[in-house]
C-alpha cells in the first residue's frame, strides 16, 4: 500500500512524543457513571476546573452480565505530586515522599 511505511513511521514518532511528554504521570479514578449524560457532565465540570486534553482522559467500560446495567469508569492522567480532590473535579497537590 503506497505511503504506509511513511505513515506508520510518523504515527510511531507521534506516539513516542506523547509517551515522553507524560512520563511519570499516573491515572487517577474520577468515579463510576451509570449513564453517558452524567459522564459527559462530569468531564465538562472537570475540564472547567482543570485544563485537559483528550489524551489525559480514559473511559473504561468493563463487561457485565446482561441483567446488570453497564457502568463506565472515568480516569484522569495527572502529573506526579497531584491527585483528584474528594469531589472528583478539582486537582490538589500531594506531597511527594522521597525514597530512603
Amino acid at each position: 500500500m503506497p505511503g504506509r511505511r511513511k505513515r506508520k513511521r510518523r504515527q510511531d514518532e507521534e506516539r513516542g512524543r506523547r509517551v515522553d511528554a507524560y512520563a511519570g504521570w499516573q491515572w487517577h479514578s474520577a468515579g463510576w457513571f451509570a449513564d453517558r449524560a452524567s459522564l459527559v457532565a462530569h468531564v465538562r465540570l472537570l475540564s472547567a476546573h482543570h485544563p485537559l486534553d483528550e489524551q489525559q482522559l480514559r473511559i473504561d467500560t468493563p463487561c457485565t452480565r446482561t441483567d446488570a446495567p453497564a457502568r463506565s469508569r472515568l480516569q484522569v492522567l495527572l502529573p506526579p505530586g497531584s491527585a483528584l480532590g474528594p469531589d472528583g473535579t478539582t486537582v490538589v497537590a500531594v506531597p511527594v515522599q522521597e525514597a530512603p
